[in-house]
């Protein structure tokens, strides 16, 4: 346990950009800093000392994103704060835990960005452009990106319209690399028909988000439908096949009394859901859980990598 919590403390660090310059007109160098939150974990004598080492190690990185120093140097003190803060008395999983929100909060980007870098990297696959003119939309990108992990929570929010508007642009390039999409499709014309809904049943379309989930490089949709006369919700997963939206899986939603579903995105080759859950004894409509879950596509089936779960207060 302490050799993998020192491994997440590490990678916690190594997140974190170091640039090998640094003076007192670049970026912060936090060789020192990070040694000294060393030095002190290994003195601590309690679980108190050792998880305010590991506070101050969080704040330290989220004000320090694009940071200089010795990355050898902070390595091996990212190693010490891990190893010595269990041997104080740190909780492991609250430690892990900790870091992965970190990571969590440094990734966390408008939907409208992560559709402008799934464009991008579609973009590049398309022989039918000329190069010069896909290397000079990538490095647009990449000169846009760079400074998004600085950014705080607000003024990553503030990039949804910027993004959308680059995204739109960029894949008007890429329709005429490929066939048929998804994107093309009417969902509101034809959602009740494609799926494996009872027939007869009422059915309204909430949204439908896109995104590669198989890894071909072609986008899957995520039709989410809300069923009014049975008050459930379901997700509908739809692949491209033979230039027709094709049923692949299906979530399901739960009830809107037990809270059901909040977001609903496919990123990294995995949709991603979050969804409200009664706490045992919770009244309908009081939950105050909210569920974090990540769906793969593997061997020809749609199924829940539940060893990702996730559960939070709502309040958090």
């Amino acid at each position: 346990m302490k050799t993998f919590v020192a491994s997440a403390v590490l990678a916690l660090i190594t997140q974190t950009s170091l640039s090998a310059r640094a003076d007192h007109k670049g970026p912060a160098n936090i060789t020192k800093d990070t040694e000294a939150l060393a030095d002190r974990a290994c003195a601590c004598k309690n679980k108190a000392c050792a998880d305010k080492v590991i506070d101050d190690l969080v704040d330290l990185l989220k004000h320090n994103k694009q940071a200089a120093g010795d990355e050898s140097r902070v390595q091996k003190a990212g190693e010490r704060i891990g190893t010595c803060a269990v041997q104080a008395g740190a909780d492991a999983n609250q430690m892990v835990a900790k870091m992965k929100q970190f990571d969590a909060d440094s990734e966390a980007l408008p939907a409208e960005c992560n559709d402008y870098k799934a464009a991008i990297e579609q973009l590049s696959r398309c022989d039918k452009m000329p190069k010069d003119a896909r290397v000079a939309m990538k490095e647009a990108f990449d000169q846009a990106s760079t400074g998004w992990a600085t950014l705080s929570a607000n003024e990553k929010a503030g990039l949804a319209t910027a993004c959308k508007a680059c995204s739109d642009a960029v894949r008007q390039s890429v329709a005429v690399c490929r066939g048929p999409s998804l994107r093309d499709v009417d969902w509101k014309a034809r959602y009740h028909a494609t799926t494996s809904a009872s027939p007869g049943g009422r059915a309204e379309l909430t949204e439908v988000v896109y995104g590669d989930l198989d890894g071909d490089g072609v986008d899957e949709a995520a039709v989410r439908l809300l069923f009014p006369d049975t008050k459930s919700q379901d997700v509908f997963v739809f692949t491209l096949r033979a230039g027709q939206p094709s049923e692949i899986g299906t979530i399901d939603g739960g009830w809107r009394s037990d809270g059901g579903l909040i977001t609903v995105q496919i990123r990294d080759h995995a949709i991603l859901i979050e969804r409200s859950e009664l706490a045992p004894g919770e009244c309908m409509g009081c939950a105050s859980i909210i569920q974090s879950e990540r769906w793969l596509w593997r061997k020809g089936k749609l199924n829940e990598d539940v060893a990702a779960r996730r559960r939070r207060a709502a309040t958090q």
